[in-house]
């Protein structure tokens, strides 16, 4: 499930991996995920 109109920043908090490594800290993106769905269930968000 993706919602065009939201905006994330991206932060620590941000990241949900164990590296914290990334080019686009700090950056405001368009657009967030919302769910993922696999065969029928909800396994993230």
């Amino acid at each position: 499930l993706f919602d065009p109109n939201a905006k994330v920043q991206v932060d620590r908090a941000f990241i949900q991996s164990k590296s914290y490594n990334t080019p686009f800290k700090g950056w405001s993106l368009p657009g967030q995920v919302l769910g993922t769905w696999v065969g029928g269930k909800r396994v993230w968000g």
